[in-house]
């Protein structure tokens, strides 16, 4: 109940603040969001952040690259890193300072469905080594990763992610269709 109610504070449109609550409150190891490209992944994932923070846990959030992971930082103030550079800094020192987790600790991936699923195997099994949790938003149908990947459509499709609906990025409504109709490959 705590984590859930700094966001009432957000205007958020209903499938962003189902998705933050559920990051927040789900209790499980691993959850997803998933939402096409204007439906508020950034605008939700910001929503969870201060959700968190409020409810005293810390929230690492990395990113496919490092310069994706430098923006993500600044939009939703939090301390991001690329996934290899988490990776590297656990593998060469270990559990310790800005990128440390613990049973506090969220760790949010951004743009999940572009992770490769080894790199993503490793985040997860740092994250059970602590008592972490880790949550991921991306788009399964935007582009993947240039590696073994698809963890996020299987995870979709098998467990259910969280969907965020609303595409407001477009305020022609031809345009939204239209950009839905792209990323369905009609």
């Amino acid at each position: 109940a705590t984590l859930v109610s700094g966001l009432s504070k957000h205007a958020l449109l209903p499938s962003q603040e189902y998705a933050a609550r559920r990051f927040l409150g789900s209790g499980l190891a691993f959850d997803a969001a998933v939402g096409p490209a204007g439906t508020g992944k950034t605008t939700t994932m910001t929503a969870f952040v201060e959700g968190a923070k409020m409810g005293g846990a810390r929230v690492v959030a990395l990113s496919p690259t490092l310069v994706a992971a430098g923006v993500l930082g600044e939009e939703i103030g939090a301390k991001a890193e690329s996934i290899q550079m988490f990776l590297a800094h656990h593998e060469k020192r270990g559990n310790v300072g800005d990128l440390a987790v613990g049973p506090d600790t969220f760790i949010l991936i951004d743009e999940i469905g572009m992770a490769s699923t080894p790199h993503l195997a490793a985040v997860l099994d740092i994250a059970d080594r602590y008592g972490a949790c880790v949550r991921g938003i991306g788009d399964p149908e935007q582009l993947g990763s240039p590696g073994a990947g698809g963890f996020l459509k299987y995870f979709h499709e098998r467990i259910g992610a969280a969907e965020l609906q609303e595409v407001m990025r477009f305020t022609d409504p031809l345009e939204r269709d239209a950009t839905l109709a792209i990323r369905a490959g009609n």
